[in-house]
């Protein structure tokens, strides 16, 4: 019989040796920049699950609408700081400053 600790050793010899016969792997990618113990849970976790991350402009399409949002917050629609703020978020962002606004609104992503 294996104590807890005769586990966890065993689970972090083979998930070293793993990333040392695979190093461009990407489970070798978070032992190396979080580190081997973070590798580990995370085997634990998601073992033999699909795992799917969103991809950087998802994530960005998601968060966009609150951003804009807690920028205008406080701004009155009509008046001349909003409009100039909008313009500028515009720019910044490449949309329009129709999608601005209506994000604004509604909270959810508009191109």
């Amino acid at each position: 019989m294996f104590v807890k600790e005769d586990k966890e050793e065993i689970k972090k010899k083979v998930l070293v040796n793993y990333c040392f016969a695979k190093p461009d792997s990407k489970l070798a990618l978070i032992a190396e920049k979080l580190g081997i113990e973070v590798a580990i849970q995370l085997v634990d976790l998601f073992q033999g699950q699909v795992v799917g991350l969103p991809s950087r402009s998802s994530l960005q399409r998601a968060a966009l609408p609150l951003i804009i949002r807690e920028d205008l917050y406080g701004l009155e629609p009509e008046s001349d700081p909003f409009k100039m703020k909008v313009k500028s978020l515009s720019n910044f962002y490449r949309l329009t400053k129709r999608a601005i606004i209506e994000m604004n609104k509604k909270g959810i992503f508009t191109r």
